[in-house]
């Protein structure tokens, strides 16, 4: 009385529902999109309980193995799935917390670069001719042993990142017997934080290096997220690599020295913050009463920081979601290249404020930004910063500069763009033409 599977179908079957048997030793078995049917009609259905022989038999099918196999393959794929959903949130939890615990303002800062001054064999500070003059004070009053490291000092100004300074560092470090337990304190902005972390990563295949930035572009941008670099040929940033800073100390005192130009300058970095990740920071920033609001207390500064670090905890290696971070830089890095070319005082964050707004005009292009947007974003630009000579940029010079960006993918021009105020959406190619349209827009609108 065992039953037995037809050898001849109707149709193919996609899924299998229920099976009918007979007694009297034929079979067929329905299925949701045809069924098979089998030499005898006097069958009985039964939907749930199979005999073990009659399912062993249709188990033994080709139909139902193929079946088995799909299966088998979209259990597996999602469970992977589930496994590698639980490893990405473990691994953005861990690397949040690394970030936020990299970071000690203040106070906190004191108590973090006593650690590391008993730890460490030899101390190293890195310095321009700048901060050595006006932050070194500082920091010797407040720590005391700064004093008897090893000063390294550099002229101030970009010209100073370049790798005839790498070499100059390196020579002295081997004078001076530096080792792997060595550490490398880079005083200053942006532009020592770069170089002292890429001299870092490099001497001895890496010694440990703690930033403790003096500009308040360093403090919301350059000393974060683990970027160094140095310019190569007059093109920003060509030649670096990726290494989380041991720590990052943050003394808003040290800001008392800047001159206004350069906290305005910052204040672009952090314009950019708000424009891709927070409307609400952005309302908040377009009406301080001062600029002096954002170096007064550590509140600004905290908040474009815990945006930075939400953004580098997503995507350290810059592959893809930290390329939002990207936004206003590709035209940016042009212009200050060109005026670097130039022997230009152009502040790195002058730059970005217009490469913000010409991006800004290319979300608009591409119809992701309203047009009351862009103009708001206009308004505060051009009540903010001083009109640049970009219209002595002929595309001869900006296009070369676009080519070496490092966001280029072959002849693709691949930029951040707005997607509203708050939002941004990144790998979005725009031609040539669009991006002239966007220097024409910032050169004439004054």
């Amino acid at each position: 009385m065992s039953p037995c599977l037809s050898s001849r179908f109707a149709v193919i079957p996609m899924r299998f529902e229920r099976m009918t048997y007979c007694l009297e030793g034929s079979c067929s078995i329905q299925l949701s999109y045809g069924t098979l049917i089998g030499r005898d009609d006097k069958i009985r259905t039964c939907d749930l309980f199979v005999p073990n022989e009659a399912r062993y038999q249709a188990a033994l099918h080709p139909v139902f193995l193929e079946f088995a196999k799909v299966q088998f393959i979209l259990i597996s794929f999602f469970r992977i799935q589930f496994f590698l959903l639980l490893l990405q949130g473990f691994m953005y939890i861990s690397s949040l917390v690394m970030l936020a615990s990299n970071v000690f303002i203040n106070e906190k800062a004191d108590e973090q670069m006593f650690q590391w001054q008993a730890m460490q064999h030899q101390i190293f500070v890195l310095c321009d001719t700048n901060t050595k003059r006006y932050c070194l004070p500082h920091l010797t009053r407040r720590l005391g042993n700064v004093s008897d490291a090893h000063i390294l000092c550099v002229p101030e100004g970009e010209s100073s990142k370049d790798i005839s300074s790498l070499v100059q560092l390196w020579q002295h470090l081997i004078q001076q017997q530096a080792d792997r337990d060595s550490l490398l304190l880079n005083v200053g902005g942006g532009m020592i934080c770069d170089l002292g972390g890429f001299v870092a990563c490099t001497f001895k295949r890496g010694i440990d290096f703690v930033n403790i930035p003096t500009s308040l572009t360093a403090q919301v941008d350059a000393a974060i997220g683990g970027k160094t670099a140095i310019n190569f040929q007059g093109i920003k940033n060509q030649i670096g690599s990726f290494k989380q800073a041991s720590a990052v100390l943050i003394y808003n005192e040290l800001l008392q020295t800047l001159p206004e130009r350069h906290i305005y300058a910052a204040y672009a970095e952090m314009m950019k913050h708000a424009l891709i990740a927070d409307a609400s920071y952005w309302k908040q920033l377009i009406t301080i009463q001062s600029i002096d609001s954002l170096i007064l207390t550590t509140s600004f500064i905290e908040k474009s920081i815990q945006i930075k670090q939400g953004i580098v905890a997503l995507d350290f290696y810059d592959k893809a979601q930290r390329k939002i971070l990207n936004f206003g830089h590709s035209i940016a890095h042009a212009i200050e290249s060109f005026f670097l070319g130039e022997n230009g005082k152009v502040l790195h964050g002058e730059a970005v404020a217009w490469g913000l707004l010409a991006e800004a005009y290319l979300s608009r292009l591409k119809g992701y930004l309203s047009q009351n947007e862009l103009e708001e974003i206009q308004i505060q630009i051009l009540k903010t910063y001083q009109p640049l000579s970009i219209h002595n940029m002929t595309e001869h010079e900006w296009m070369p500069l676009l080519y070496m960006d490092k966001k280029r993918q072959g002849n693709s021009f691949n930029f951040t763009l707005l997607k509203g105020i708050g939002n941004a959406i990144i790998n979005q190619s725009c031609c040539i033409d669009e991006i002239r349209k966007a220097l024409d827009y910032i050169s004439h609108l004054y």
